[in-house]
């Protein structure tokens, strides 16, 4: 089996948030990540929060065309996007209350859809509605990249979610 850059590095992220999260959650202490790491894990945890942004304009597209089966499901994945990027957050303890992490994906996510929102609203010829609608292309290929981290975040953060005294998270 042959192993690319982009699988070594899902594998990695996987492997060590799973168990830095597993740890840290079970000691219920804290760690320190090296500066490379952090910086590594926040730019994944951004790239996921923004992905749940184009999946959300995607969402609205499927709405806007009939779609209401393909908007649904473009909507829960954004969901999961979401989730995942505020697990890695919190899970890391780069953000370490999940409240506070999830409102980071939250606000990205908000922020990511008004974006793509706005460039399709701005486009007035037909070139120009083509190219947002290429770049929001470029962008959902880009974040379908994650399938497998993002799935694989989101079944750690439920079980991790699952896993805690009836409180409020």
């Amino acid at each position: 089996m042959r192993f690319t850059m982009k699988s070594r590095l899902i594998s990695l992220i996987i492997i060590c948030t799973c168990f830095v999260a597993a740890s840290a959650i079970a000691a219920e202490k804290t760690f320190q990540l090296s500066p490379e790491d952090k910086d590594k894990l926040t730019a994944t945890a951004q790239n996921l929060a923004l992905c749940s942004g184009v999946y959300d304009m995607v969402s609205e597209i499927h709405k806007m065309t009939n779609s209401p089966a393909l908007s649904l499901n473009t909507h829960e994945v954004a969901n999961g996007a979401e989730i995942a990027a505020a697990f890695l957050l919190a899970s890391t303890h780069i953000i370490p209350d999940w409240q506070n992490a999830l409102k980071y994906a939250e606000n990205a996510r908000s922020s990511e859809k008004t974006r793509q929102t706005a460039l399709l609203e701005v486009a007035k010829a037909t070139e120009e509605i083509n190219n947002a609608l290429g770049n929001l292309t470029e962008a959902l290929e880009k974040c379908n990249r994650y399938n497998e981290l993002r799935t694989e975040l989101v079944q750690q953060a439920k079980l991790w979610i699952y896993a805690q005294p009836k409180r409020a998270l």
